[in-house]
């Protein structure tokens, strides 16, 4: 047992973190350029890390890597130990900084966020808090908030089965709008009805998000809602959209705080015969914290 306790004090972080890369990928090669370093070096890790905790945690045969008994009980506690342990870390090194509290937001690619919600960052990272925001797709970000990656989720709810689970706080709606490059369609009329869409979009692709790219939790009533749009919408991967309207290949269906509405070319034409769609705050149904109460509550004002 004495032993055992010599070699514990030996580990270190390293070591364990690359446990987990070898155990979740099994290949000390692909391990070795996730971590930046030599095979030899990943190997000796693991060498060092087996001879101090005293168990054998892979089987290596041939050109295969397998885990002990012992080593699958410890990837199973070990990463999430680690996330424990990196956000204790984290949170210290927020008080050294002077940042009291912490805030991770998640938004959808290619939307502007508003100046409401610019305001109200920049005033909580005035008052000591230290805010992250990371951009998601429409699929990744509901995953985002259930995996708790973040705090609180700000995006479109395009149907209602949009971030089951969770909490939410309408903020706004926004007008469906045509994205339209009037340098390549200068004949367009100011207002477009369902009528005057349909001979328009065979002339000119009009583009909508590809239902796929939804979570699999809205794939039917997206679909659904999508269908009832009018005849000749093209579905388009969602990174694809903007590209396609800048270079005049088609317009496209989107919100009204779509990044598009800040090209010079680009006219946006709201679709008045289309409901709006609402703006919202998503956070997991239960947790709750400070940081969110905070957040939201400066929102809601």
């Amino acid at each position: 047992m004495d032993k055992w306790k010599e070699g514990a004090e030996e580990m270190n972080s390293f070591q364990l973190k690359t446990f987990c890369s070898v155990a979740r990928t099994l290949s000390f090669t692909a391990s070795a350029a996730e971590l930046m370093i030599s095979q030899p070096a990943v190997s000796r890790q693991i060498a060092n890390l087996e001879e101090e905790i005293g168990a054998k945690l892979f089987i290596r045969e041939h050109n295969t890597l397998t885990l002990t008994a012992a080593g699958m009980q410890l990837y199973e506690e070990l990463p999430g130990k680690l996330e424990e342990l990196d956000a204790l870390f984290f949170s210290v090194h927020l008080l050294g900084i002077g940042k009291k509290r912490k805030l991770k937001l998640g938004v959808l690619r290619n939307q502007i966020l508003g100046a409401k919600l610019i305001d109200v960052l920049r005033s909580m990272r005035d008052e000591n808090y230290y805010v992250t925001i990371q951009e998601y797709d429409f699929e990744t970000l509901e995953g985002a908030v259930r995996n708790q990656d973040i705090d609180v989720a700000v995006s479109i709810k395009w149907v209602p089965t949009a971030f089951q689970g969770c909490a939410c706080v309408e903020i706004r709606k926004e007008a469906l709008c045509l994205a339209v490059n009037r340098d390549y369609a200068p004949q367009i009329p100011e207002i477009l009805t369902r009528e005057s869409l349909e001979p328009f979009s065979k002339l000119r692709p009009v583009m909508i998000p590809k239902t796929s790219s939804f979570p699999k939790s809205q794939l039917g009533a997206v679909a659904e809602r999508m269908s009832h749009f009018w005849n000749g919408v093209m579905e388009e991967n969602v990174d694809s959209i903007v590209p396609m309207v800048q270079t005049g290949i088609g317009s496209a269906l989107v919100n009204e705080q779509h990044v598009l509405s800040r090209e010079d070319s680009v006219e946006m034409i709201p679709l008045e015969f289309l409901d709006a769609v609402p703006v919202g705050l998503f956070w997991l149904d239960g947790r709750q914290n400070e940081s969110i109460e905070d957040f939201v509550g400066r929102m809601k004002a």
